[in-house]
């Protein structure tokens, strides 16, 4: 089903911003994660800065009313882990990436199935296809490190899934989207988590966990792999419903 234009331009402004933002997720990874890890960590980096610039591209042809550079600076006042005492562990850390770059590569699939623009069709293919490829770079990386534990791996997992809507997000959507109003995590996360929740489908869900159950080096039966997509969407419908109210 596809989202209506201005919908779409409203993701694609939030997604914008975060995705230029990717040299300060860099400085963090590089402070938490082993030196060894600097090289593929600053390639990681410059090639999201790289998808903040394709979307800006884009926007700029189709969105032309869109600030960049104002909503950017705006963005900035909002620190990205800047309280040393907040950083994860490095195997924490990377399975949080992997989990990250998991939905991330959905969330490409969704919207492209999503518009009806065929250079956003486009851009979002080859976006997912970097993100997954960032999914598995992550997940080697991780593999480097002594496993964590299933009990560990599930706690990582479910909190990271639990800051999918974080204020990373949220603060970006305002900005990208309502700058000239103050900031209300609440009515943000309506206006943003609705139009979002509004792409996905039981095949994107499917994909997302496919990469998800990698993490835990589970490959369960195929019904059960089709329920627990099936139930995921009911989940995020209701949540959307839930968002309406």
């Amino acid at each position: 089903m596809s989202l209506a234009p201005a919908d779409i331009r409203y993701i694609a402004r939030t997604t914008c911003l975060l995705e230029s933002r990717s040299a300060q997720y860099g400085d963090y990874l590089h402070r938490v994660l082993p030196k060894r890890f600097a090289g593929r960590v600053g390639r990681w980096s410059a090639e999201e800065s790289a998808h903040g610039r394709r979307l800006r591209a884009w926007l700029a042809e189709h969105d032309p009313a869109f600030d960049f550079d104002a909503c950017m600076t705006r963005m900035s006042t909002l620190p990205y882990h800047d309280d040393p005492a907040s950083d994860r562990s490095p195997a924490d850390e990377l399975l949080s990436r992997c989990v990250v770059e998991a939905f991330a590569a959905g969330f490409y699939r969704a919207l492209g199935d999503a518009t009806d623009d065929p250079d956003l069709q486009r851009l979002c293919k080859a976006l997912m296809a970097d993100e997954a490829r960032h999914f598995a770079g992550f997940m080697a990386m991780s593999e480097e490190l002594p496993a964590l534990s299933m009990p560990r791996r599930l706690a990582v997992i479910v909190r990271r899934v639990k800051e999918l809507d974080d204020d990373q997000i949220l603060f970006a959507a305002h900005c990208a989207n309502h700058p000239e109003e103050p900031y209300d995590r609440r009515v943000s996360r309506r206006r943003y988590m609705q139009r979002v929740y509004g792409m996905y489908r039981p095949d994107h869900l499917r994909f997302v966990q496919a990469m998800l159950l990698r993490t835990l080096g589970q490959r369960p039966a195929r019904w059960a792999r089709t329920g627990m997509s099936h139930c995921l969407f009911a989940a995020l419908q209701a949540k959307r419903v839930a968002l309406a109210v």
